[in-house]
């Protein structure tokens, strides 16, 4: 009834679940059982690996979900039987596991709020301040959010439609704001501006044209508003005079995503995507004489069309390259690097089982985040560098259409924290905090490196993140400094180590066993003890002469579940 890989990069545990009310651990390298795992009463329906790789979980229709730990030490593989069920009786052992369960990276991505006021499709959010959201919605309707910025977050202070007053016709996919000049622009044709009395300062005439618009947004110096739609035409309007200055013409398919793209020589380029696969690039010249024009154009970027798209937040207002992310119904993400008059492809990434339907990149002092949401109703979290996925999020019922990060914001212990905002087809805003090395650009510098190679900074910053019960990660922290110890030696303490070397940073006598048993967890997550990794090289799919650090892999090769290279993939 189900099967699921563990993540660790060269595991070769398998487990699978099914009717007989059993789990079984497989070793996929040998092909064969290696434990059978007997607690549940009726159909075992789910099961998933946790991240590190230590704890497996296994739901039936029993009503109880157990989480089995797989005693992982060095070269062997040994399952422990002990369990955790729903069931108040669980012994000292399960009520350490379940603290190191709740006290560490799991809790970065924490559900906060479900926000209801819409009462049709939620099409698109942004965060216009840290605790100001815009949505917009199928109901016609664009409200304003004002969320508590207490850090337990504990209520809503305000939700408020913006266009009781100026009702429309028309479906509402899109809004986009200008933080310099404080300006709403929606997909009805409203500007608004947004300062303490909330007031229409125009309406563009969209009523003229065809259809609805799909993709709406402004410039960064305010000025100009671009439209794409349902009648496979871009227009810029001026937001002065709210008349119409240009229009393009080219796509054979409705319009669902177009940005400006500024540049240092001060032209605007505009980058467009459409249902008929293709981008296209434009160039936008309101001051010169240079004419308005096509500069390139993609043919087939998303085989069944082009849904959404988001440009990575630079830390320079206007830069010579930039990467941009598109979302199409083929279920994939494509990362391209976009320069003055090209838009070459970079990196596809796989992973979702429907169509993607946003993407957007975090922006601020903050680490570079991008996530995407799709039809299979998960919104997936992704390093915004390297593009690694980081944590795979699951709560709404329905279709996944938007998404938006907040400005990051400061808990009174100094740490970082920012909310991730998503809206369903189910009618909800899902409001998630996300925090420790999901935000923090100083855990980010190492956290896709092995512990061993850690600097004696790097595991200071890493101490001082952890928030253990009956541990004092200061104490510890400015010990491990004072003696110089770096990420090899942090690697390899023992419990016995623990104790003996640091026994003023421990009050209570779980704490130890807890601290040792996350240290061997994070070092587990990019080195794994089992076996040398025997996830292939990319030298071993292609001629050594042709690979580099910037070879594309063809997206057949990667595996969805893993992402990682297949060694024998099978031909179609």
């Amino acid at each position: 009834m189900s099967l699921r890989f563990s993540p660790i990069k060269g595991s070769n545990l398998l487990i699978s679940t099914g009717g007989d009310k059993l789990a079984r651990l497989w070793d996929t390298s040998g092909n064969k059982c290696i434990a059978v795992l007997n607690h549940h009463t009726r159909y075992v329906t789910s099961s998933v690996f946790l991240r590190h790789g230590q704890f497996l979980i296994t739901g039936s229709n029993d009503r109880t979900a157990v989480i089995w730990d797989l005693n992982i030490d060095n070269s062997t593989t040994v399952l422990d039987q002990d369990y955790i069920s729903c069931e108040k009786s669980i012994n000292r052992r399960n009520e350490e596991i379940y603290q190191l369960l709740m006290n560490n990276e799991f809790l970065e991505a924490t559900l906060e709020a479900s926000l209801s006021g819409h009462h049709s499709d939620i099409n698109n959010l942004i965060f216009i301040s840290q605790n100001q959201l815009i949505s917009c919605s199928s109901d016609k309707t664009v409200r304003h959010w004002y969320l508590s910025s207490s850090p337990d977050f504990s209520m809503l202070i305000k939700s408020t439609e913006l266009n009781q007053t100026c009702k429309t016709d028309k479906l509402i996919y899109d809004v986009d704001f200008c933080h310099s000049s404080k300006i709403l622009v929606s997909g009805d044709g409203k500007i608004r501006h947004m300062s303490e009395e909330i007031e229409i300062i125009g309406s563009l005439p969209v009523e003229e044209l065809f259809g609805v618009i799909r993709s709406c947004r402004i410039t960064l110096d305010c000025k100009f508003v671009l439209s794409g739609g349902d009648d496979d035409r871009i227009y810029v309007w001026d937001v002065e005079s709210l008349q119409k200055i240009e229009s393009y013409e080219g796509h054979e398919g409705t319009i669902f995503f177009i940005d400006f793209v500024p540049f240092k020589d001060g032209v605007y380029r505009i980058v467009s995507g459409c249902a008929m696969g293709e981008l296209k690039y434009w160039i936008f010249n309101p001051y010169g004489d240079q004419k308005s024009q096509t500069l390139t154009y993609v043919e087939e970027a998303h085989d069944l069309g082009v849904n959404c798209g988001a440009f990575r937040h630079q830390n320079e207002s206007k830069c010579e390259e930039y990467y941009l992310a598109t979302g199409g119904n083929d279920c994939l993400i494509k990362i391209w690097k976009v320069d003055n008059a090209h838009i070459q492809p970079h990196k596809s990434l796989s992973g979702h089982g429907g169509v993607i339907m946003s993407v957007s990149f975090s922006k601020g002092d903050s680490r570079q985040l991008m996530v995407s949401t799709s039809g299979d109703k998960t919104v997936r979290l992704w390093d915004g560098f390297d593009f690694q996925v980081l944590r795979v999020l699951e709560t709404q019922c329905r279709y996944v259409p938007c998404s938006a990060f907040s400005q990051p914001l400061f808990e009174l212990d100094g740490s970082k924290y920012m909310y991730l905002a998503t809206g369903s087809n189910d009618e909800f805003i899902s409001l998630w905090k996300l925090s420790g090395s999901l935000v923090d650009e100083n855990i980010q510098s190492f956290h896709h490196t092995d512990m061993k190679k850690w600097s004696i900074s790097d595991v200071s910053v890493w101490i001082n993140s952890l928030k253990i019960k009956g541990f004092n990660s200061h104490i510890f922290s400015e010990s491990f400094e004072s003696l110089r110890l770096d990420g090899a030696q942090l690697a390899h303490l023992t419990r016995e180590d623990l104790l003996s070397k640091f026994p003023e940073t421990f009050s209570e006598p779980s704490a130890a066993e807890n601290v040792f048993q996350t240290i061997q967890w994070r070092r587990n997550k990019i080195s794994n003890p089992l076996s040398e990794p025997t996830a292939p090289s990319y030298s071993k799919v292609f001629p050594p002469s042709l690979v580099n650090d910037e070879t594309e892999i063809p997206s057949d090769l990667i595996c969805p579940i893993t992402h990682e290279i297949m060694i024998h993939p099978l031909p179609i």
